[in-house]
């Protein structure tokens, strides 16, 4: 898929103008979608805003769509102030399911942007209540065992890295950060 997105830009490109600025957003949000997965973040926010500002008070499916272009391209800002709009907003169960993944996608990138910048009881603070709401989620346990290891407790991270493999044995990612820790808590075997 990662050689594929530099040919996948000109392939959109046309289908957007063959589409033209009139398309219906059942097609407009995938498209923006897509721009932003091949990493054209600058083209899927101006598509997003746009279908966003078709009506005045846009549709949740549509706000959702735009939370996922946000999350895509890393726009965090704008993103928690959307997700906290959209916290206590009427959903379909599908809908709500989609805010969840989108809420703790967020929260999990936040707490890594908090490990990586050295603020470990933040990290462990925002991913708390992912905690206690998922605590078998590979993503959840996986952010932990990343503030684990920041803390230099290795054998610690390597028991949830553990727990992780003993659902999905062939996580590669987990499998690589599992040997990391081991290798560092001196865990040979």
């Amino acid at each position: 898929p990662e050689a594929r997105r530099p040919a996948a830009g000109p392939v959109l490109s046309g289908g957007d103008s063959a589409l033209g600025a009139d398309m219906a957003a059942e097609i407009w949000g995938p498209l923006a979608e897509a721009y932003a997965e091949v990493g054209d973040a600058p083209r899927a926010l101006a598509m997003s805003r746009q279908l966003l500002a078709r009506h005045p008070n846009p549709a949740i499916g549509d706000r959702l769509l735009y939370a996922s272009v946000l999350v895509k391209t890393k726009q965090d800002v704008e993103l928690a102030a959307l997700l906290r709009q959209l916290q206590a907003t009427p959903m379909t169960p599908a809908q709500r399911t989609q805010f969840d993944g989108l809420r703790t996608g967020y929260l999990l990138r936040q707490a890594d942007v908090l490990r990586e910048s050295g603020n470990l009881e933040a990290g462990f603070n925002m991913l708390s209540p992912l905690l206690a709401a998922q605590p078998d989620d590979p993503g959840t346990l996986g952010a932990l065992a990343r503030l684990y290891s920041s803390a230099r407790d290795e054998a610690q991270a390597l028991a949830i890295y553990q727990r992780i493999l003993q659902r999905n044995p062939t996580d590669l990612d987990t499998l690589l950060s599992a040997a990391a820790s081991a290798s560092a808590a001196r865990a040979h075997g």
